[in-house]
């Protein structure tokens, strides 16, 4: 398994606040120093940056996802990623309720296909966040993960 390690900074650095959420292997560290999260580095990963006036969420996937666009690297992050969505402003502020709501309700959301979620920061982006809607995009990955992968994938 590959793995992917984000370094959390700790509470007397000057840099933006960094949060992490995935699927979680292993976390060490403190609040003073820092932290160092492990994720499985095949699934989604999602960083938070806060910054004083501006806040921004990446939505990223391995590197070896098959979609046009180019590997980045962030800030804290150990390994390049394949952004597949930048959330800022209001569409921040949904993504952290519908994350925050299907956490509750799904167990292993964070494996679900890249195209789940590039579907899924769409959602956001146009105010149709529903929780129905939300339900009814995780069945249809769910049930059928691979029939709606498209062909030449562009990320937005």
């Amino acid at each position: 398994m590959e793995l992917i390690q984000v370094q959390i900074p700790g509470i007397y650095d000057k840099q933006p606040d960094v949060f992490a959420e995935g699927n979680l292997i292993s976390m060490s560290g403190d609040k003073e120093l820092g932290y160092l999260l492990t994720f499985n580095a095949q699934d989604i990963l999602i960083i938070f940056y806060y910054f004083s006036i501006h806040r921004v969420a990446y939505i990223t996937a391995s590197a070896t996802v098959p979609v046009n666009g180019r590997p980045a690297y962030l800030e804290f992050v150990n390994r390049p990623r394949i952004i597949l969505a930048q959330l800022t402003g209001r569409s921040f502020d949904r993504f952290k309720r519908a994350l925050y709501l299907l956490k509750k309700k799904e167990a292993q959301f964070y494996s679900l296909s890249w195209i789940f979620w590039l579907r899924f920061a769409h959602l956001m982006r146009s105010n149709k966040n529903s929780q129905n809607n939300i339900q009814q995009l995780v069945e249809m990955f769910k049930q059928n993960d691979e029939a709606v992968i498209p062909e030449n994938s562009e990320i937005e």
